[in-house]
């Protein structure tokens, strides 16, 4: 997660 630790999921799906 972008507010924590970039994860790989989150580098093809971000958060809003």
């Amino acid at each position: 997660d972008y507010e924590e630790n970039v994860d790989l999921n989150d580098i093809l799906v971000p958060k809003p």
